[in-house]
């Protein structure tokens, strides 16, 4: 006896007529009568009392309609759970992200994690120089990366791209404007954080896009370093405003919007070798939701407002390319 043959035997019993169960069953009534009989000679005793309009079962069918009801179901039952211990074995992917990002990328693999079930992104937090390394080594299957970085041997595709802002001690001469150019923020001095080119120190110092005198400041690893340097005025400093916590007053600190400084560009990075179909999903999910995890997540940081975002997000077209939310205080930024 196999499956089949109890659907048959259970559509009959239940419509209490071979044509309806047949309908039923998607299939032609003799077929189904036909095999009704050899499950009846299977048994070894018919299994229904046929009528001129419907059929009954007999003795020994009500016997095997006890015993077989809801087989099919925990057969169904059975293949759903085998299917998700299968995608459970799976290997977990792992994201390489810099603390400072880490409630912007918690948020990504949650929004991905429902509808991604039993493929487990595990956050790996890495030093900014390290994010690069780290993919094209295999020791993470994917990154979060801010540009500019050293992109050989990886593939991309941009998630976002937002202002930078600039944080000023409270008693700079220009902390009372709600907006400045570089020109006026000239001869500054800027922290700087760990750089692997001159690109890269040229864009921390917002002298990416034109030469412009500035001064090196005090070298920082971390986001809760940027804010102190900042605060104790010790410097001025470039950032993301996604990075920042809601409320900077505490640190003595003042946000600033600069009407001609280049924006932060974050890509979601992976080996351009990499043939894993996990890793493809995951880059495929992550880009359908890129824009429902930055609104989320921007409302949750009130320094710069969303629109501002969404405003400076480029096409899509011209770009390359469970967990806890972080903070700005974590280290790696």
């Amino acid at each position: 006896m196999d499956l089949r043959q109890i659907r048959y035997f259970l559509a009959v019993a239940h419509e209490r007529n071979f044509t309806r169960a047949a309908r039923q069953l998607a299939m032609t009534q003799p077929a189904l009568s036909r095999a009704i009989r050899s499950l009846e000679h299977m048994v070894g005793a018919e299994l229904f009392v046929r009528g001129p309009r419907s059929v009954e079962l007999t003795d020994v069918g009500r016997v095997l309609m006890t015993e077989v009801s809801g087989l099919d179901e925990r057969v169904a039952s059975a293949l759903r759970e085998a299917q998700r211990a299968a995608r459970d074995t799976s290997p977990p992917l792992r994201l390489a992200v810099r603390g400072c990002d880490g409630g912007l990328a918690g948020r990504l693999v949650e929004e991905c994690a429902a509808r991604l079930p039993g493929q487990r992104v595990d956050l790996v937090f890495t030093e900014p120089l390290a994010q690069p390394a780290a993919v094209r080594s295999g020791g993470c299957e994917l990154a979060l990366i801010r540009v500019p970085y050293a992109a050989w041997g990886l593939a991309s595709e941009t998630l976002l791209t937002e202002p930078r802002v600039a944080l000023l001690p409270t008693h700079h001469p220009l902390a009372h404007r709600a907006e400045v150019n570089m020109d006026e923020l000239a001869g500054e001095t800027v922290v700087m954080g760990p750089v692997s080119s001159e690109q890269e120190r040229a864009y921390g110092a917002g002298a990416d896009l034109r030469d412009r005198p500035w001064r090196e400041g005090p070298a920082i690893r971390d986001s809760l370093e940027i804010l102190s340097t900042v605060g104790f005025g010790q410097a001025i400093a470039f950032v993301p405003g996604s990075v920042l916590p809601a409320d900077t007053h505490p640190w003595g600190i003042k946000v600033v919007r600069v009407r001609d400084l280049s924006p932060s560009t974050l890509q979601l990075v992976w080996h351009e070798s990499s043939t894993s179909r996990a890793v493809a999903r995951f880059v495929r999910l992550a880009l359908e939701v890129s824009d429902v995890v930055m609104a989320r997540h921007s409302a949750s940081v009130s320094t710069v407002p969303a629109a501002a975002v969404r405003d400076a997000a480029p096409d899509r077209a011209t770009s390359v390319g469970g967990s806890a939310a972080g903070t700005a205080l974590e280290t790696g930024c």
